[in-house]
């Protein structure tokens, strides 16, 4: 299957063409230096990504051994990802921004962002990198705890078209090589019915292990921690 790459190669490559140009006024120009700070890559398939899960319970897994856990009852949360030095998650439910203690499981409503649908990860000044409803694919946006939203520039020509389209997927590529995709797991129930579940997978040295092994329910919008050491995930409950 053709994989057309997009990646921060290309994001410096058009930082630089926007300097030459005396313009860092553009997309890329504010976006690249948060996306390294992430350790973020952007990439683009020809093919639509596996969606999984919309909203559940958040969960989190260590990435190189460990069973997943549950860190709050909530299942009306979406888009986890980890604070810059991971103290702790942040998610969206609804309109709102929740603060999720790692430790103890408690989620905590710290503000109303109307119009941010999606969030990406946590940066170094302690905001959220994100993405605010807007035209066909959303404009960027930094959103602090207590709810200040700041505007990235708008998405303007097939450039930043391909990045946001990359962004708005419920996948990640990491500037180390790996990733973290949505994969159907199959399997057969009691009565002998083939039963398909989205799991997180992650991709890493030209193969692609199971992190989530979900039961009763599908995964999705994974995001890894700054330290790259665990993954935070959506579990949606099994509709019957």
């Amino acid at each position: 299957m053709r994989r057309l790459a997009w990646s921060m190669a290309v994001v410096l490559g058009l930082m630089g063409q926007a300097a030459a140009d005396d313009d860092d006024s553009g997309l890329m120009a504010k976006l690249a230096p948060i996306l390294r700070a992430l350790g973020l890559t952007i990439s683009a398939d020809d093919v639509l990504s596996n969606q999984g899960a919309r909203e559940g319970a958040v969960w989190v897994v260590p990435v190189d051994g460990g069973a997943p856990r549950q860190v709050t009852r909530r299942e009306d949360l979406s888009w986890p990802v980890f604070e810059h030095g991971d103290r702790r998650l942040f998610a969206l439910a609804g309109d709102r921004l929740v603060s999720i203690d790692l430790d103890g499981g408690s989620a905590t409503e710290l503000s109303q962002v109307p119009g941010v649908i999606q969030l990406i990860g946590g940066t170094p000044d302690g905001r959220i990198l994100a993405v605010a409803r807007e035209g066909s694919f959303g404009r960027p946006v930094l959103v602090s705890p207590d709810g200040n939203v700041e505007t990235l520039p708008a998405v303007a020509g097939a450039d930043d078209e391909r990045a946001m389209a990359a962004l708005l997927r419920p996948t990640r590529d990491f500037a180390d090589g790996s990733g973290l995709v949505l994969q159907p797991t199959v399997s057969t129930d009691s009565l002998g019915y083939e039963v398909r579940r989205f799991d997180v997978y992650l991709r890493r040295d030209g193969g692609a292990r199971n992190l989530t092994h979900v039961s009763d329910g599908d995964c999705g919008q994974p995001s890894r921690s700054s330290d790259g050491g665990q993954v935070a995930y959506v579990v949606q409950p099994a509709a019957f």
